[in-house]
């Protein structure tokens, strides 16, 4: 259990610099919007794979977390990206049940306060996009392992 742990811990931080680097001006989005959100549906899915809990009903995570990704520019986006992550960990409760359920609030308090966080804007950009998808991955990457 703590080698997928660790492997996911990989992935999130893959994942977070590249939805940074793809906020930047004068990289392409396409850094955050399919390599970001791929990382963590590949590890995601690879996850579940490993612990013997894949559904094919977990391939509808990808266009989800994608879409939610196509804009973080101003608050109305920020709230959107938080709901469809919030979203994809109720999906993956009504998929997988149990006590993911018991995580789901804790998910959307985490997704909540990351909106109120980027709102207020207290650190450099780089750091704050950095820091909202790794709170927000790290719950999501959590679920395999609380089913």
């Amino acid at each position: 259990m703590t080698h997928l742990m660790g492997l996911n811990g990989i992935g999130l931080a893959i994942a977070a610099w590249l939805w940074s680097y793809g906020g930047r001006a004068g990289t392409a989005k396409a850094w955050r919007r399919f390599g970001s959100t791929g990382v963590i549906c590949l590890f995601l899915s690879l996850t579940f794979i490993l612990r013997g809990l894949w559904s094919w009903w977990l391939l509808g995570i990808y266009p989800c977390l994608m879409t939610a990704s196509m804009g973080y520019t101003d608050f109305w986006r920020r709230v959107y990206f938080a709901l469809a992550n919030c979203l994809v960990g109720l999906f993956l409760c009504l998929v997988f049940g149990s006590s993911a359920w018991m995580l789901l609030i804790l998910h959307i308090f985490v997704a909540f306060m990351t909106v109120y966080f980027a709102a207020k804007n207290p650190i450099y950009a780089p750091a704050e996009e950095w820091l909202v998808c790794v709170l927000l991955y790290c719950v999501l990457l959590t679920y395999p392992f609380i089913v």
